[in-house]
């Protein structure tokens, strides 16, 4: 996700849902459209970056992306 979103590389981010992990992750739609829509508002001379990474409790993921 965090390299897809990088390189801006729509049909990678667009298809991670669908796959094993993505469901795991991200459960449900609400946890995983609001990257999307973000994501969409952008193009590709936005910068993206991650200032806060890691987990919680050992398996919650903090990341958090800022676009521009």
């Amino acid at each position: 996700m965090k390299q897809a979103t990088a390189q801006h590389d729509t049909n990678t981010l667009v298809g991670l849902w669908d796959g094993p992990d993505g469901r795991l992750g991200h459960p449900s739609p609400d946890h995983w459209i609001p990257l999307l829509y973000a994501y969409a508002a952008t193009d590709e001379k936005d910068r993206v970056r991650c200032p806060v990474e890691g987990f919680d409790g050992g398996s919650l993921s903090m990341r958090n992306i800022v676009f521009g």
